[in-house]
């Protein structure tokens, strides 16, 4: 649901118009940043790496994907290959819009080990252990939200440690610490799936009717980073998704829908970096189709099934070269001195 609000937010004026409708797609990276947060979480109790083989195994993946991303923009834009506008593009994340999230990313796992050790620290108050952590970081993302700056990278790519993100990021550890979405029951996935949505279309509403008045008296976010407004839309719409598919892998019929939608979940990366690449250079100049309902369903295929080729074809290979590298490594580190 994240992948399909950020393309749903990205294609305003040229798919619909409805304002409200793009106000309900601003959820997007503050749910993934939680997911994020819930995922960084289960890997490090699952490896319990070193700080810096932490940080490695954290980028290496997306790192690769953003190289091959920047190229890509880099020679669709200039017709050419330019070493000096690649590499500025490079270090500024400002080859296409949606670039400005790995720097986001970059910022996060950079203290996600440290984060963790925080929230696994063993001690007799662990919840007030866990709060004081959070009221830190609430101060934490305030400062860096107004008074940093790097690169001028738009929004949480371009404030230290990703500004309110940071606190996305371990409310999402926080979930997964305290197995919120665990022991997974029919009468549970029905609960949050109600709340979730109805708490989701109330806090919609009044989100298109305050207009962010709420978050500009907090100065804590607002649009990018996020400020209370879409921290809760996330969290309503994680609810929401976390009761729908259970519900529905519950009916035999209907759990080829999740298994879909779990193999789309795991080509998110590529599809958030490529997906303005297909819309940019070849369905807004090109593709003129007049009926809205087939003009959706050319547009998101093409940027969903597009970018998973683009992912097949270049970074497929990369990543299974690494692998067997990986293997070989610890086939050698195995064998007998």
């Amino acid at each position: 649901m994240a992948i399909l609000a950020v393309m749903v937010d990205h294609t305003a004026g040229i798919l619909y118009t409805d304002a409200k409708f793009h106000w309900a797609s601003f959820y997007s990276v503050s749910l993934f940043i939680l997911i994020s947060g819930m995922l960084s979480y289960r890997s490090n109790s699952k490896h319990n790496y070193s700080y810096g083989r932490t940080v490695v195994h954290s980028l290496k993946k997306i790192v690769i994907a953003y190289i091959l991303a920047t190229f890509i923009y880099h020679i669709f834009t200039f017709k050419a290959f330019d070493l000096v506008p690649f590499l500025r593009s490079l270090v500024f994340f400002n080859a296409s819009g949606p670039l400005y999230y790995v720097l986001l990313y970059i910022h996060l796992m950079l203290i996600n080990k440290v984060m963790y050790n925080f929230i696994a620290f063993k001690t007799r108050a662990v919840f007030i252990k866990d709060l004081t952590v959070g009221y830190v970081l609430v101060a934490i993302a305030y400062m860096t939200t107004n008074y940093s700056n790097i690169l001028n990278v738009y929004g949480g790519g371009g404030k230290l440690l990703g500004g309110t993100y940071l606190f996305l990021f371990y409310l999402g550890m926080l979930l997964e610490k305290y197995r919120i979405f665990e022991k997974i029951t029919l009468v549970k996935s029905l609960v949050a799936m109600a709340i979730g949505g109805a708490a989701y279309l109330w806090w919609w509403q009044f989100a298109c009717s305050d207009q962010l008045k709420i978050d500009s008296s907090l100065h804590f976010g607002g649009f990018n980073p996020p400020g209370v407004t879409f921290m809760v839309l996330a969290v309503c719409m994680l609810l929401l998704c976390f009761g729908t598919f259970n519900v529905i892998g519950k009916i035999k019929f209907m759990s080829m829908i999740t298994r879909f939608v779990s193999w789309l979940g795991s080509h998110t990366l590529y599809i958030f970096l490529f997906h303005r690449f297909w819309l940019d250079y070849f369905l807004t100049p090109h593709a003129a189709i007049s009926d809205p309902f087939t003009r959706c369903a050319v547009y998101f295929g093409v940027m969903i099934g597009g970018s998973i080729l683009i992912e097949y074809t270049f970074c497929l290979p990369v990543r299974a070269y690494f692998y067997a590298a990986e293997m070989a490594n610890r086939k050698c580190r195995s064998l007998p001195a």
